[in-house]
């Protein structure tokens, strides 16, 4: 008998040790075998498990086509390996020697690069028209100043000057306006919130107020928020008239005011109480006296403790709030051997002359105040200011 794969189905063809005639087998039905007969009285043979013969290949069988059977396979798994580490660390290390090499001889094997000073130059001059002044004074600190012919140097200390210039005036101009605010809050704010409170304020108080409002428009003329001025100005007017003359009442506090913040007028103080001893007679000329003499003592005082201030502000690099002390020491203050030195500080200043070019344009009137001290006005005419 013979067994077909039991996926196929298909018939085998008969053989040649089957009987003529015989009918084939159905598939999957295979003929049953006779029953072994037992004599009686005989013991039953132990039946034995049928051997299991795996089914032959139609290439054994010689069945051809019809007859192949299925031959199952199971998928493997190729496992396909990279590249190993060792190579792929030679390789980065290759790569890193490289470089190396590579930059080393951009450098030119002393590790500095190479500075050209005529295309440095250029490009300070870019960073400088574009206003990039740190990146253009970088650039020119690059260049070796002793390797450089005398007319490259020459434009080199040029386009420093500019830069220098820019700074002073920046500088003077930042000073400018912080004055001015600290005017306006010392002894404008801060005086009419604490001085001139109800419906009705002392009248010296008032006139004091109005002088003050008149200075701040003579001296920051284009100081943004100007309509506070003017509308502060319309309004305390009714109560005083500032064409009057004053009383002794009026001059002692307006002193008093002059001097009780900074910057401190010494000079104005000084001035009024000089012009009111000219007409004054009694106990006011008196007074007017002894209070001159308590403001000279003052003013000494005063220009100790801002010359130290001015030097501080100088070791410290802060040349603008420098310059802003020692002017107000020339300009505001009575004693004429205070000014002078002041002014001798102030002209031995790296630059000065750019901080009176920057005021003469800023504020003209403090320019004009201040070149009229005689050292003053000499240094501005070696500057061509005057």
């Amino acid at each position: 008998f013979h067994f077909l794969a039991s996926d196929t189905g298909a018939v085998p063809a008969p053989s040649a040790a089957s009987p003529k005639g015989s009918a084939p087998v159905r598939p999957g039905k295979p003929a049953q075998q006779p029953k072994p007969v037992v004599k009686p009285g005989a013991r039953a043979a132990k039946p034995q498990p049928k051997p299991i013969v795996a089914p032959k290949s139609a290439a054994a069988r010689g069945d051809g086509a019809e007859g192949a059977s299925v031959q199952r396979t199971r998928a493997r798994v190729k496992i396909e390996k990279g590249m190993p580490t060792w190579v792929l660390l030679c390789l980065i290390g290759g790569g890193l020697v490289i470089a190396v090499f590579v930059v080393k001889g951009m450098l030119g094997g002393t590790g500095e690069t190479t500075v050209i000073p005529e295309a440095t130059l250029a490009r300070a001059q870019q960073r400088f028209e574009s206003r990039e002044f740190e990146a253009s004074r970088s650039a020119l600190a690059l260049i070796d100043r002793t390797k450089v012919s005398e007319g490259l140097r020459r434009q080199i200390e040029a386009l420093e000057q500019k830069m220098d210039t820019i700074d002073n005036a920046a500088a003077t101009s930042s000073e400018h306006e912080r004055e001015a605010n600290d005017y306006r809050t010392t002894q404008l704010e801060n005086f009419m919130k604490k001085r001139l409170l109800g419906d009705n304020p002392p009248r010296e108080r008032v006139r004091v107020f109005l002088k003050r409002l008149r200075e701040f428009r003579e001296r920051w003329p284009e100081y943004p928020e100007m309509d506070w001025i003017d509308r502060h100005e319309r309004l305390y007017s009714r109560l005083a008239d500032l064409s009057e003359p004053p009383t002794l009442t009026d001059v002692a506090y307006e002193v008093e005011t002059l001097t009780w913040a900074k910057p401190r007028y010494y000079g104005q103080a000084a001035g009024l109480l000089r012009k009111f001893i000219e007409t004054a007679s009694g106990s006011d000329r008196e007074a007017a006296v002894t209070l001159l003499d308590e403001l000279a003592r003052a003013e000494e005082v005063h220009f100790i403790d801002q010359m130290q201030q001015a030097k501080y502000h100088y070791e410290r690099k802060e040349t603008g709030k420098c310059v802003g002390v020692l002017i107000a020491l020339v300009v505001d203050l009575d004693n004429p051997e205070f000014r002078d030195e002041a002014a001798q500080e102030f002209v031995q200043l790296p630059g000065f002359d750019q901080f009176l070019r920057g005021y003469r344009t800023t504020n003209p009137r403090r320019y004009e105040d201040l070149i009229q001290h005689p050292r003053m006005r000499e240094a501005a005419q070696r500057a061509g200011l005057i």
